[in-house]
């Protein structure tokens, strides 16, 4: 995106699904660009251009699920014993820890 004083450019790139006209959705993304970045920063759009990378099939395999991660909820002075620190494994844990939660 180029933004001027008054006026901005913005280029963008999309996939687009097959069977799907790409003149009517190209034409209405960069209708509702235009409308959307005059409605919220009040610079004319003077162009958008569109370029379409790639077409999205249905039929393809949907794409690996984002990987687990995770979480432990425990913060500083909490349940887990250090096993590098034995005398900390003695001392009772001030604040029990929840267990591990997978998000």
């Amino acid at each position: 995106m180029e933004v001027g004083e008054r006026e901005a450019a913005v280029d963008l790139r999309l996939t687009v699904d097959y069977e799907v006209s790409i003149a009517r959705v190209a034409e209405a993304v960069r209708q509702n660009v235009i409308a959307r970045v005059q409605g919220m920063t009040g610079l004319v759009v003077r162009e958008v251009d569109i370029a379409v990378d790639d077409q999205f099939f249905r039929d393809a395999a949907p794409p690996p699920p984002p990987p687990r991660r995770v979480q432990s909820g425990c913060r500083r002075g909490g349940g887990w014993r250090s096993k590098r620190r034995p005398e900390a494994a003695a001392a009772p844990a001030a604040v029990r820890c929840p267990a591990p939660r997978v998000s």
